[in-house]
């Protein structure tokens, strides 16, 4: 390594320094340093993408293509792995950025350092970054401006100066400053060596010198800094914006299901006050708990991702015609696993916590309490929210209900368990039963669309002459007590009907999940609100449509939502029959929408003889998810971020090989002797795939009788090694290299070289056929490619 080269390798580390060291001071603006690994990563190799794209000679624009490439598929892995199909954005990783952003967006606005590495400031700060790496190494390197190469990480610096707290700020100071003197005193070496002002062979000297002197007084400028600056005066002054606290957010979260408390509510009937909602009286609502994902075959479960809440929150429906409902909630004193909050579907803004820390996951519309909040939520507390109620209009629904939807989203909201094989049985192995998916097949079989399909469900389990509702079962959530309920007793509450309903729908192929909650319960017309108690608890599922969003569908006799009339059909909001039967004569009389029931008549659904179903087995377990692990490991990220820069070069390279070569052939249109040596520079490419490269001190007649020997098949390389032979020596070739040719000449070379070029194209298609499609297919996209001289 000459003298250049080893200076312009000092100016390119201390650059990345530069940028690492940047990066690590941005440990003032943060709680904790989890996002420091994550952030170092990005830098470094947005500089080290740089560093080959310049090497490789790119143009600015190509350069900036192949940086943001990576920077999509390495951000993918790195921030996203669970919401990316391998290390490409879905639609589910685009939701996840916009969510976090959104969260991020409302901190930053609300609240000041330290706070907690949210991941939207981490994906916005590895985004500035890059940024700032690829504008810092071209203004460096391609316009050999140094001062605007360290301005971005100057500028980083200064901001996290500006706004974080005292913490490591000399060693920040003393470690920048070190990386900046590297780095300008070597490209000031760099651009000596460039000029003419030494001889070559002195150059080296000249270089040293510069390197030598400049480091001397640098290093006396980082010492003076390190033991100066604390004896500055406001020196440990404060930072110019004060900092508040804010508590840890906990990104991933196995609690029990609400599923558990809400059940025992189901059967038990209590006439316990739960909650109250201060609404309008004709503002009633299903007070929604959680949507549940996954079904194992014994127990539906959710492994959930929580962000702080406050403020606005993001979406998941995408319609306009939204009607806003503040809900003031009072919630009793609870026990330890009762950490979820009612609140009418779909929550978008937190007005008033209550003083509890709340967390909220948009992708289920469940809000909890942080841990940190625990003494204080179970002695009751009052939270203010806001909700905006969709009113959905069926004709606006798609004919498919998963039209567009990604994979991963698809492949979680229609999962069942594996198809019963020959010799299983439900009862045994908690598969799915081939009978269940051919009588959704069958209860649906006139439907044009699924929302068509999604009412004769619901329709064929509402209808009585189908299925009675009682809550005198066993609380059983499995597959086999699924089809004893459809096939057997045909009697049940409703989470026997909406998880049913929800499998079925699944099995057509059909997004949906189940959700649990509360109806809106009775009116108190002295304190002005709902008051919900145990026997108000409820389960009901809900189909997505493409472009809509969720939708509930009520599938449980007697029962019907206010806002839902257009969808379900049923134009009366009615929440009895209710799992309380009857009603105590003390309770508070319910509204008179009731419907045919009556309100707080007491009037229940048909009767039936109590089934023989076996009570409830220790299958019942409570929902910790923990089975469910939505962390990568370390050491499948690195192989992730491998992956992702080499997946970019890979696509990057034919299109990039594919330009080069055509540039390449314009410029030889007119020039025989240019023609000969890419015909030449084909074969080799091609000979290569089959092991067969020339050594250095080899002319082409020797290569091409060697190969032929070793090699039978390859086509007519001797032919091309001696046309391309005969274009470099010819007398001619030089006097052609000079303008000097006469047109004789220049026609038999331009005969020498179309038969060059008609040997190599025999030999690429003889050495492709050999070496088969795919050793052929990734020499294309092999990116080492992109540096071949």
């Amino acid at each position: 390594m000459n003298p250049r080269q080893l200076t312009s390798v000092i100016a390119e580390v201390s650059l990345i320094a530069a940028s690492v060291v940047a990066t690590i001071a941005l440990e003032r603006l943060f709680a904790d340093l989890t996002f420091l690994s994550d952030l170092l990563v990005m830098v470094v190799a947005s500089h080290l993408v740089a560093v080959a794209c310049r090497r490789a000679r790119f143009k600015i624009g190509l350069s900036a293509l192949v940086g943001a490439i990576t920077l999509i598929l390495l951000g993918s892995a790195v921030f996203y792995p669970s919401d990316s199909w391998f290390i490409v954005p879905t639609s589910d990783t685009i939701r996840a950025l916009t969510d976090d952003l959104s969260v991020a967006g409302t901190v930053f606005v609300e609240d000041s350092a330290p706070v907690e590495p949210l991941r939207g400031f981490v994906v916005s700060a590895s985004v500035l970054l890059w940024l700032g790496a690829f504008l810092a190494d071209s203004a460096a390197f391609r316009l050999r401006s140094s001062f605007e190469a360290i301005a971005f990480p100057t500028l980083v610096l200064a901001f996290s100066a500006l706004v974080g707290v005292d913490h490591n700020q000399l060693a920040h100071g003393a470690a920048y400053t070190a990386a900046v003197t590297a780095f300008l005193l070597s490209m000031r070496a760099l651009s000596r060596a460039d000029d003419s002002v030494w001889l070559a062979n002195r150059a080296g000297q000249g270089v040293s010198t510069i390197l030598r002197s400049g480091a001397f007084f640098g290093l006396v400028v980082v010492l003076a800094g390190v033991f100066a600056a604390p004896r500055i005066p406001g020196a440990y002054s404060q930072p110019l914006l004060d900092i508040t606290e804010l508590d840890d957010p906990a990104p991933t979260r196995n609690i029990v299901s609400p599923l558990v408390n809400v059940s025992a509510s189901l059967v038990e009937q209590s006439d316990d006050e739960i909650f109250s909602v201060r609404v309008a009286q004709d503002e009633r609502d299903y007070w929604r708990l959680m949507a549940l994902t996954a079904f194992d075959g014994n127990q539906w479960k959710r492994t959930s991702q929580f962000n702080e809440a406050y403020g606005p929150l993001p979406s998941t429906v995408d319609i306009d015609n939204r009607k806003l409902l503040t809900q003031t909630v009072t919630k009793r004193s609870q026990g330890v696993d009762d950490i979820y909050l009612p609140a009418a579907y779909e929550l978008s803004r937190v007005l008033d916590d209550g003083g509890v820390n709340l967390e909220y996951e948009v992708d289920t519309g469940a809000l909890v309490y942080q841990k940190t909040s625990q003494e204080l939520a179970e002695q009751g507390f009052q939270y203010t929210i806001e909700s905006l109620v969709p009113d959905y209009d069926p004709s606006r629904l798609p004919e498919r209900a998963s039209a567009g939807s990604s994979r991963e989203f698809l492949g979680e909201h229609t999962q069942l368990p594996p198809t019963c094989g020959p010799g299983q049985s439900t009862t045994t192995h908690d598969c799915w039963p081939e009978r269940i998916s051919l009588l959704a097949q069958q209860v649906t079989s006139g439907a044009a669309t699924d929302y068509q399909r999604a009412r004769m469900l619901q329709d064929y389990f509402r209808d009585p002459a189908n299925f009675t509702y009682d809550i005198n079962v066993a609380r059983r959530h499995d597959v086999a007590s699924a089809e004893d309920f459809l096939f057997n007793v045909r009697v049940g509450y409703c989470e026997q009907f909406a998880s049913v309903f929800t499998a079925m729908a699944r099995s057509l192929g059909i997004p949906a999940r189940m959700a649990v909650g509360y109806t809106w319960g009775s009116w108190d017309p002295a304190r002005q609100e709902y008051v919900v108690r145990g026997h108000h608890a409820h389960a009901w599922p809900e189909v997505y449509f493409s472009g809509i969003g969720w939708i509930i569908f009520e599938p449980t006799p007697g029962r019907s939502r206010p806002q839902d009339s257009d969808i379900t059909g049923h134009t009366v909001a009615r929440q009895y029959p209710s799992n309380r039967l009857p009603p105590s004569p003390d309770s508070s009389p319910e509204t008179a929408d009731q419907g045919v029931e009556g309100a707080g008549s007491g009037v229940q659904a048909p009767s039936a003889p109590r089934p023989s179903v076996p009570e409830a087995s220790s299958r019942e377990n409570p929902v910790s998810d923990s089975g469910v692990l939505a962390v990568s490991s370390s050491v499948a990220r690195l192989i992730l971020m491998v992956g992702a820069t080499i997946a970019a070069l890979g696509a990057l390279a034919p299109a990039a090989n594919a330009i080069r070569r055509r540039r390449r052939l314009l410029r030889a249109a007119a020039d025989p002797v240019l023609r000969g040596e890419i015909a030449w520079d084909d074969a080799l490419r091609a000979l290569r795939l089959l092991g067969h490269s020339p050594e250095r001190n080899q002319t082409l007649m020797e290569f091409a009788s060697e190969t032929t020997r070793l090699r039978s098949g390859v086509g007519p390389l001797e032919d091309l090694a001696a046309s391309v032979t005969a274009l470099r020596y010819s007398e001619s070739s030089h006097r052609e290299s000079r303008g000097l040719a006469e047109p004789q000449q220049h026609g038999a070379m331009n005969q020498t070289a179309l038969r060059a070029e008609g040997a190599s194209a025999r030999i690429v298609d003889q050495c492709h056929t050999l070496a088969g499609r795919r050793r052929v297919a990734l020499s294309t996209i092999d990116p080492r490619t992109l540096v071949e001289r």
